[in-house]
């Protein structure tokens, strides 16, 4: 089905056409508050946008209805594999979904912040499904950026389009997915919410989840994981 709806929505485009910052204080969509800290990370005190599922997926078949596979696609690898949306366009579908299959893990190299490479653990069947609809959307290119534009311009055109449609769905940002993301794993990894969300972790168990977690975002420090999940306190 995906892949038929692929090809209805090529054919009908042909026929019409032919990040969170250190020091970036503040809030977003009311999830954030200063620290105050010498390193100003922000710190979460709101549930993410998106981590309810049912609300992504109505994004993303308003995204899918509208011919933006592409854009689809990218928003459920930042929900389900904690992508950003950089990380999530110029992944190799195709070739992940492949390793996953073969060694329960992805390997995110392109797109990262720093260059630094990390692996994404593979643990539930949606992951799974998520890859291999990205992988179809794929089709014969190399990654999500469609082959007749260079990453800028896809950010600039498809991507922003992607971005507007998940703000029209109370979505403010795709790294809000990640951050559900976050969520997710730390209630795996623990069995409880986050603390900042009610949740009563022990502190080891708490700390052990939040680097794990962490490190799955592609961050050297731990402190970080405070912008995803929020404090330990």
């Amino acid at each position: 089905a995906g892949s038929s709806l692929a090809l209805e929505c090529r054919a009908a485009s042909f026929k019409k056409c032919g990040s969170i910052r250190l020091g970036q204080v503040g809030r977003f969509n009311g999830a954030y508050v200063d620290t105050g800290i010498a390193s100003r990370v922000n710190v979460r005190i709101e549930i993410p946008d998106g981590f309810d599922r049912q609300a992504v997926m109505v994004a993303v078949d308003a995204l899918r209805s509208a011919c933006m596979e592409n854009g689809a696609a990218v928003v459920g690898l930042a929900r389900d594999l904690g992508l950003r949306a950089k990380e999530g366009s110029l992944l190799d579908a195709k070739r992940a979904l492949q390793e996953a299959y073969d060694t329960g893990r992805v390997t995110v190299a392109n797109g990262t912040k720093g260059g630094r490479i990390r692996e994404v653990p593979i643990t539930s069947e949606r992951q799974l499904e998520t890859l291999a609809y990205a992988a179809s959307v794929q089709g014969g290119a190399r990654s999500l950026v469609p082959t007749d534009q260079t990453w800028a311009q896809w950010e600039e055109g498809g991507l922003r389009a992607a971005r507007e449609v998940l703000q029209r769905h109370e979505i403010s940002r795709i790294h809000e997915l990640r951050s559900a993301y976050a969520v997710d794993r730390y209630q795996a990894l623990t069995g409880h919410l986050p603390r900042a969300f009610g949740g009563n972790a022990t502190k080891a168990v708490d700390k052990a989840a939040r680097l794990t977690i962490a490190r799955e975002l592609g961050h050297s420090r731990i402190a970080i994981a405070v912008s995803y999940i929020g404090s330990a306190r």
